[in-house]
């Protein structure tokens, strides 16, 4: 293994069916859960747990502090000792209760670890075990909500939330976030149409949460999502291809007509029947050979519910056979239950720059590839086999200001959600988009509210990457003899990949990225070394023709971007206030060809 390099092991697990047998089925899974840390040793292990305490809760709940405790004090995991456990377990509180549990095991090489307070919006030091049990709504160091009852399938209150953590490992942060989103209730609605009402469900569920972790107050991080997705195939499209040819008898129910049974049975053969369908039957000829046969690759097509969220989420290959539903008795290890059609429902989920911080994520040799499979192909796991994603953490550099963060929207999320950078009184070594009120204290650092300042996310695209490579390039060799920055640059860190887009630190830039809207830009810019005022005006050139003047914006040539700056010590900008500019009123140079027409009435960063 490459030095540096974080061995990661995330695990969702749908726990609900091994607390109602905790003398074997709980007893089995902790092994083979064990088992498997052994085997991957990571440094990081994340197991993120729905349905704790299982359908009964009421009664099963006593067996989750058995669960935590045998998983504590096992010889596996003896070395990690750093841990925090967040169990949701209290059901008093049905407005509030996911039953959702993450629990979180550090290895004691793994030295600088840090999480996020949610309520002081800082980090702080991650020493030590606690196990947050019970209520847990105070606790800072995690976010969970409900999803509304209104998203409730049938109006059934359930246990359906997210619960999200947020770390800083080596420089380098991210978000965790377990998640457990709607079931399908009855076998007639999920095959009525696609996508079916309970998948729509799922899917503004999804949305909602991805828009809440986009428009909060917290800074825009890389996050992995990791839970029960509840994901379900095309149900439809899938008895179609099991019953090509035949034709249902619907049998219904004699008091008020609903059908409570469909009958697929053999055109030449009338006693034999291909399948039956109920509301919670799902009952195929050669079940297990027909879903289990190469892993479920044929099943794969019908795979449909990641498709609405391709363009912000990612998933590595799947080639393990689908999740759910597996018999609940020990003899189910290879066994679905007739219940539902199988479907990968339990899911590793990245935005596109957490796959930045992957090291080797499409296996181009043969070192460290990542490991995405099932725990348990062989043991009896409950209804949900646990998926697991294992893979190697790159290392951050805790030196740039300048971090790459992509996001996954077009240049129109640039001009819809940008912010003109508004510089704060004060310079400290440290940014963030809100604005607290009280003195935080980040490692042996203190700062005022006053002092903190707004974190910029600009998308990086194949235009941006021209006009801001040489401004990255030149502050890394800037920051290196930088005093302030070598003392702050852990502050600062974020993490260390370089993907689509950027995160700016305004303590060292002043940067614009948005739709320019009333007045003309009017921005006082000081020179470092000739100390003169250089005031920018909307009919002044993007980018001055000599590299020795400062950067005032951009302009191209002969269809190529071009960029100028200077070498501006940390901490060396005045206050700036900027104004605004339609795209109407701007006079642009002509040699801006239509290839970036689209980025430059959107774009001037100035130093």
């Amino acid at each position: 293994m490459d030095e540096g390099l974080i061995p990661m092991m995330l695990v969702t697990a749908n726990v609900g069916s091994i607390f109602e047998d905790p003398n074997n089925l709980l007893k089995l899974w902790v092994k083979e859960f064990l088992l498997t840390v052994k085997r991957f040793q990571p440094k990081f292990l994340a197991l993120h747990c729905q349905e704790v305490g299982g359908q009964n809760y009421e009664e099963s709940m006593r067996h989750v502090e058995d669960f935590v405790r045998t998983l504590m004090a096992s010889e596996e995991l003896m070395a990690y000792d750093q841990v925090r456990v967040f169990l949701d377990e209290d059901f008093t509180c049905t407005e509030k209760f996911t039953a959702l549990g993450n629990l979180y095991f550090i290895h004691n090489s793994l030295k600088n670890v840090q999480i996020w307070d949610f309520h002081d919006h800082t980090f702080i030091p991650f020493v030590g075990k606690e196990v947050h049990s019970g209520n847990i709504e105070k606790v800072p160091t995690k976010e969970k909500d409900k999803f509304p009852q209104d998203f409730f399938p049938e109006c059934k209150w359930s246990r359906k939330g997210f619960m999200r953590t947020r770390w800083c490992v080596n420089g380098t942060v991210f978000d965790l976030i377990n998640i457990h989103l709607f079931h399908d209730a009855s076998n007639f609605i999920s095959m009525e149409t696609f996508p079916s009402s309970y998948s729509q469900n799922r899917q503004r569920a999804l949305e909602q949460t991805l828009k809440r972790f986009h428009s909060d107050d917290y800074d825009k991080v890389p996050f992995i999502m990791f839970g029960d997705f509840n994901f379900r195939l095309d149900t439809k499209a899938v008895i179609q291809k099991l019953t090509e040819r035949v034709t249902p008898i619907h049998i219904k129910n004699s008091k008020n007509g609903e059908v409570v049974k469909m009958l697929y049975r053999d055109p030449v053969n009338e006693n034999r029947v291909v399948l039956t369908l109920e509301k919670k039957v799902f009952d195929l000829e050669n079940h297990e050979e027909t879903f289990l046969k190469n892993n479920g690759k044929w099943l794969r097509e019908f795979d449909k519910e990641m498709e609405a969220f391709q363009d912000r989420l990612f998933e590595f290959d799947i080639t393990f056979p689908p999740s759910y539903p597996f018999r609940e008795d020990m003899q189910g290890a290879t066994s679905y239950m007739r219940t539902r059609c199988p479907s990968w429902c339990d899911r590793v989920l990245l935005n596109r720059s957490a796959l930045a911080l992957i090291h080797n994520p499409v296996g181009d040799d043969k070192r460290s590839p990542v490991m995405y499979q099932l725990i348990g192909t062989n043991v009896s796991m409950g209804d949900h086999k646990p998926v697991l994603l294992w893979f190697q953490l790159k290392p951050s550099p805790g030196r740039n200001l300048l971090k790459t963060v992509p996001v996954d929207d077009d240049v129109e999320f640039l001009r819809e959600k940008l912010m003109v950078i508004r510089r704060a009184q004060s310079n400290p070594p440290l940014s963030h988009r809100h604005f607290p009120t009280k003195n935080i204290t980040c490692r042996s650092t203190s700062f005022t509210g006053e002092g903190f300042k707004s974190l910029e996310i600009i998308e990086r695209t194949e235009e941006t990457t021209k006009l801001f490579s040489e401004l990255r390039g030149n502050w890394e060799k800037k920051s290196t003899n930088s005093s302030l920055s070598r003392q702050s640059s852990r502050l600062r860190s974020h993490h260390s990949s370089s993907s689509e887009e950027w995160y700016f630190d305004t303590t060292t830039y002043e940067t614009v990225l948005k739709p320019f809207s009333e007045t003309p830009p009017n921005v006082s810019l000081r020179d470092v070394e000739s100390n003169q005022d250089t005031p920018l005006t909307k009919n002044e050139p993007c980018i001055p023709s000599s590299p020795d003047t400062p950067l005032t914006g951009h302009n191209l040539t002969n269809g190529k971007s071009e960029s100028r700056m200077q070498n501006l010590p940390v901490g060396s900008l005045e206050q700036n206030q900027l104004g605004e500019q339609t795209k109407e009123q701007t006079d642009w140079e002509p040699s801006c060809t239509e290839s970036h027409r689209k980025l430059c009435p959107d774009l001037c960063v100035l130093l």
